[in-house]
């Protein structure tokens, strides 16, 4: 069995105290900030407002794809289906027969099996239990997608408990057997948690859609896209205790994950049977090497890594609009690896406590590097470590044409931290070129409102030499607090304002207590942070209350 959410909270006041000399706030403090974040998280997401859409001015204009104007859809498909053949699967049916709503299949992969272009599944209410992984067998088209649904006042789950070793289609990868035989392990007893592998896995397949699907304690991850799928859709699906990623992308294209739910990914607990050294493989949410993607709408929270990744040579994709917070690593990850991941945007989201960054941009990878970033309009606070964070970490590839905007950056770092100095926006990396940050909202965070990696009297060397922009910003009171880090590659940064910056009036925002950081001033607000834009009443997505 995987974690129960009591042992997750036990788990982490056993990590806060091992790590207690790197720490000063309190365990009891951040059991009652995970604890409170259930009933929270429920309110907020019947209060999602409409997507942020204001476009980002580029001038090469190379994201070539639009933001999805997609519509939650549980409440136009229960009577209105227009596939060719729908199908049922229940837990009291039988897979030898029909598939009609009075004869159903008793299990997915029947479903899988026999659906062909333009058909869909209805699964019913009820959990079903596998020791295999499910794998949809046909593609759709692109007039005729293949779709697996649930109804929207209905729960089918996926338990994957008994889902232990792999299936004979892992075992046609010859370079993995070879890497499984170097390691000592029998291969005919090939264990899922040593596989980048899903309880439900797309895989060469294209034209799916999967809305409201569960998947629960899994040894591997929960849900899995594939290359060379591509035109692939996870909708309002959820996922729950997952040793892997709990929704992953690996080398796919067009893929598509909406309005979908992850908790506790990456738990070690979860493990089965395989060695592994220090924690769980993958991120939450894993858009691994994908092209064209859409990550929206979103909750990932209660997970043992980072929230949402986006890394090795992902391309061309648009991360918005999700609620990300109580993750033990960075809330939102950007990471180069094998090659070059370029054209990536991040916008509408809102991250709190998560313990190592809201967002990270970073380029761990050797032989890669990253190019065209943009982030923008998010709300980032009360993180534990700093707001927005570009890392050091590996390889530190370089990353140039950066681009950090209209974000709101409030409350973010804390003393003790293993990073040493942490606070607003940090730059704590000189493998950076051409970096532009003008017109965020920085303010009351710990150790400083901005950082360079730079004292004063070098900081306009740095600047100029990596062309580093910092301009128009509204900032808090200035701050360069020094602390002595517990980690040696990550280097002190000092606190940096900017001539060309505008100074923040006490008691600016709205309600701060119950997180409201619009700008009291009407004009500030409508040119600094998270709410700025043509229209005033835009806000980000799942805003806490």
């Amino acid at each position: 069995m995987c974690l129960s959410e009591k042992k997750y909270l036990t788990q982490r006041k056993k990590a806060d105290n091992k790590n207690k000399k790197y720490s000063a706030y309190s365990v009891s403090l951040r059991e009652k900030k995970c604890s409170c974040r259930e009933a929270e998280s429920t309110e907020n997401e019947n209060k999602n407002s409409a997507p942020f859409a204001s476009p980002r001015e580029k001038t090469n204009n190379n994201m070539s794809q639009k933001k999805s104007t997609f519509l939650f859809p549980f409440f136009l498909l229960p009577f209105s289906f227009l596939w060719a053949s729908t199908y049922y699967v229940a837990p009291n049916g039988s897979d030898a027969n029909s598939g009609s709503v009075s004869k159903p299949w008793a299990t997915i992969q029947k479903a899988c099996d026999v659906l062909v272009a333009g058909d869909s599944v209805i699964i019913r209410d009820g959990v079903y239990y596998t020791d295999k992984i499910i794998r949809p067998k046909n593609s759709g088209t692109k007039d005729k997608w293949i779709t697996y649904m649930v109804l929207p006042t209905e729960k089918a789950v996926i338990d994957a408990d008994s889902l232990k070793y792999v299936d004979e289609w892992e075992k046609k990868d010859e370079a993995y057997l070879k890497r499984m035989q170097k390691r000592g392990l029998d291969v005919n007893k090939l264990t899922v948690s040593g596989r980048t592998v899903g309880a439900f896995q797309i895989e060469k397949v294209s034209y799916i859609r999967v809305i409201g699907l569960a998947v629960k304690m899994s040894h591997a991850a929960g849900i899995l896209v594939k290359g060379p799928s591509k035109k692939v859709e996870l909708i309002g699906c959820k996922t729950d205790d997952t040793f892997n990623s709990g929704i992953g992308v690996w080398y796919a294209d067009s893929v598509k994950v909406l309005h979908c739910e992850v908790t506790r990914a990456n738990n070690k607990e979860c493990n089965f049977l395989y060695p592994i050294g220090r924690e769980a493989p993958h991120e939450a949410i894993s858009m691994a090497g994908a092209k064209y993607f859409e990550v929206a709408y979103n909750h990932v929270h209660l997970c043992f890594k980072e929230g949402i990744d986006c890394k090795e040579v992902s391309s061309n994709g648009i991360i918005h609009h999700n609620y990300v917070h109580d993750m033990l690593r960075q809330g939102i990850y950007i990471d180069c690896w094998f090659g070059q991941l370029h054209d990536v945007e991040v916008f509408g989201n809102t991250v709190h406590h998560c313990d190592i960054a809201g967002i990270a941009i970073s380029g761990e990878g050797r032989a890669a590097n990253m190019n065209d970033v943009y982030i923008h309009h998010n709300v980032v606070y009360d993180n534990y470590g700093s707001g927005i964070l570009l890392g050091p970490w590996g390889d530190n590839r370089l990353r140039k044409n950066i681009e950090i905007a209209f974000n709101t950056v409030v409350n973010n770092g804390s003393p003790g931290h293993w990073q040493g100095e942490n606070g607003g926006i940090d730059i704590r990396t000189d493998s950076v070129y051409n970096v532009n940050i003008h017109h965020n909202v920085a303010e009351n965070n710990w150790g400083f409102q901005l950082a360079l990696p730079k004292k004063e009297k070098e900081a306009s060397v740095f600047l100029d030499k990596n062309k580093i922009l910092i301009k128009d910003n509204l900032v808090g009171e200035y701050k360069s607090k020094y602390v002595e880090r517990m980690v040696s590659h990550f280097m002190h940064v000092y606190g940096y304002q900017s001539a060309d910056d505008k100074k923040i009036e006490p008691e600016s925002f709205v309600d701060t207590k119950n997180k409201n950081f619009n700008l009291k001033s009407v004009v500030n607000n409508k040119k600094y942070g998270a709410f700025a834009g043509e229209n005033d009443t835009q806000v980000p997505l799942l805003q806490n209350p």
